[in-house]
């Protein structure tokens, strides 16, 4: 059946249908990079010092000095307490802060600022990016799960729907919870965008382009940090920023309508009237002549009976066995279990390093803007040059050189001292 129509596939060639599908999904890419990088200028470590209460301005132990347009005590080993001399005794106690001042220098709004996310509230700020990919960690095996039984196209265009809403009304959520809420959010939606439109691509491309097209969905995902740093370097204002990133995600919307439901999962599901209805849609735009419908569906028909998949319960329980059953495909066979393990590792480790830099502009270089452009500059040739490498030397080879060579490079930075890294 996948070899039949995949010489269906190969026949079609690659022209204006193909193009309906991949175009809108590389868009698709460059949206969700503006929400996954955003914590980058959204939520960012700033400088700040405390601001002690007005009626403790008088009894403090310390003189007050002005620094950056803020408040900041003398030989203060801490911005998180403030010293006041107790009238009675004459002792110094500590109090706790419970406002401050931030250097607005480089951002004339954060999520930092506006919530007050330092000192004993610092690891918000850190939460603000992580659940974001903690979505992400929850959103992928379920997407892969609801994309094979609902179908590609229906999970890309809803996911586009609730990805650009939810992004778009963050933007005037008051507290940090809810705020909090809307990113987990947008992380568990951005796999139906991007994994299943990654597979939504592949599936309707001509075969012998699929490793390239594979590699290659991923510039926009470049191109689109180099815009999101010189976005924000334009945008000091996280509320406008995010607004911003949000409406453009609006232009795609409409993109997604237009695509069409793989072919190859139709007839995998047994629909085989309607895939060959979509294939002779797509052999009108490319330009080319198909066999008679009798004779596609003929030779659809004898690799798979034309019986559609058997409807499952649709109870909670049902489903999550279902959920397990097909996750526990992928450990079968101790081969299986060895790639299923490795990649899993791999994959983890790799997105930590990838992630941890890309959004640590702030501490590794003395600017995040330029640091992001630069992040998405380096990533186009790495695109573009791993394809003649995976043609050449095939996948395992590369993969292994090139964590070993980025590994080797991480060590290396360890011991390269602040001044020459830039960081601040």
């Amino acid at each position: 059946m996948i070899n039949k129509l995949d010489d269906l596939l190969t026949h079609l060639g690659t022209g204006k249908w193909s193009y309906m599908h991949i175009l809108p999904l590389c868009y698709s890419f460059w949206i969700v990079v503006l929400q996954a990088m955003g914590g980058a200028f959204m939520a960012p470590k700033l400088r700040y010092s405390c601001r002690p209460p007005a009626h403790d301005y008088a009894d403090l132990a310390t003189p007050i000095l002005a620094f950056n347009g803020t408040v900041s005590l003398n030989n203060m080993t801490q911005e998180c307490a403030y010293s006041v001399e107790d009238p009675v005794t004459g002792e110094l106690e500590e109090e706790p802060c419970t406002e401050w001042d931030f250097d607005n220098s480089t951002f004339s709004s954060t999520v930092t600022s506006e919530f007050e996310l330092v000192c004993g509230w610092e690891y918000l700020r850190a939460l603000y990016t992580s659940i974001y990919m903690f979505g992400v960690f929850f959103g992928s095996p379920l997407n892969g799960f609801l994309a094979d039984k609902y179908g590609r196209k229906p999970l890309v265009l809803v996911g586009a729907l609730a990805f650009v809403f939810v992004a778009t009304v963050s933007t005037w959520l008051p507290n940090l919870s809810a705020l909090l809420v809307a990113r987990f959010l947008l992380g568990l939606l951005q796999p139906n965008m991007a994994n299943t439109g990654y597979i939504l691509a592949i599936e309707v491309a001509e075969p012998r382009f699929r490793t390239a097209l594979g590699i290659m969905l991923f510039i926009p995902w470049a191109l689109g940090e180099m815009f999101l740093g010189g976005l924000a370097y334009l945008i000091r204002d996280w509320r406008t920023l995010q607004l911003t990133v949000s409406v453009i995600g609006v232009v795609m919307l409409p993109l997604f309508w237009f695509m069409d439901e793989s072919p190859r999962w139709l007839a995998v599901r047994g629909d085989h009237d309607r895939a060959v209805k979509i294939l002779q849609k797509a052999g009108k735009w490319n330009k080319v002549a198909l066999p008679p419908k009798d004779e596609v569906l003929s030779l659809m028909r004898q690799e798979l009976p034309p019986t559609k998949a058997k409807c499952e319960e649709k109870s909670l329980k049902s489903m999550g066995i279902s959920f397990f059953q097909n996750a526990a495909i992928l450990f079968r066979t101790p081969k299986l279990r060895l790639i299923t393990s490795v990649m899993y590792l791999d994959y983890l480790v790799l997105a930590m390093v990838y992630y941890g830099l890309s959004l640590s502009g702030g501490n590794l270089s003395s600017d995040p803007f330029v640091y992001m452009v630069l992040s998405g500059l380096m990533e186009i040739p790495a695109y573009t040059g791993a394809y003649p490498v995976v043609a050449k030397f095939g996948r395992r080879v590369p993969t292994v050189l090139c964590c070993f060579v980025s590994g080797a490079a991480l060590l290396v930075l360890t011991g390269v001292p602040a001044a020459y890294s830039g960081g601040s």
